[in-house]
């Protein structure tokens, strides 16, 4: 109950759409641990940020949640009980590093690219990739990315890369 009316709170406060990473986390903590309770405790989730001062980058509000319900909609096997979400922060030749990874399924390069061209069909919105994406080119243009790694059979990992910003009106559409 806290989790979700944490939840609720930080979705109807405020305007800001670039937050830093800290509050980001914690958002996604909190959706976290209402998945976990939904879903029995079948799954972990882990997050190590390589430095305390990089909770102080900015970056776009909810950009990892959608990644986080990817792994845990479509990445996992919840009829198993040791399924882990790995979640990790660093900054890597002057860019922001998060990589978002599961060790379900996995994907084909085939099924990469369709989900990167928001023709991956599900029996959810699957709008949540391209949501990503034109965020991303609207608030920083050429200079973010979102990849995707993954070997069927053996998990998938997302990997978003945005400059270093520690200012919240750096980057605005």
């Amino acid at each position: 109950t806290t989790a979700l009316a944490k939840l609720l709170k930080s979705i109807s406060k405020g305007t800001k759409l670039l937050v830093p990473i800290g509050e980001e986390l914690s958002l996604l903590q909190d959706y976290f641990t209402i998945q976990s309770y939904r879903y029995g405790g079948t799954i972990t989730m882990d997050i190590q940020v390589d430095d305390e001062s990089i909770r102080e980058l900015h970056i776009i509000k909810f950009t990892l949640q959608p990644l986080v319900e990817n792994a845990i909609l479509h990445g996992i096997d919840h009829r198993k009980r040791d399924n882990q979400i790995a979640i990790s922060v660093l900054c890597d030749n002057g860019a922001l590093a998060i990589k978002v990874e599961d060790h379900g399924e996995g994907m084909t390069s085939e099924e990469i690219q369709k989900l990167l061209d928001g023709q991956r069909k599900s029996k959810f919105s699957g709008i949540g990739v391209s949501n990503i994406r034109e965020r991303l080119r609207l608030y920083y243009g050429g200079k973010a990315e979102l990849r995707f790694y993954s070997e069927k059979g053996n998990g998938t990992t997302a990997v978003i890369l945005l400059p270093i910003s520690y200012d919240a009106e750096e980057y605005t559409i």
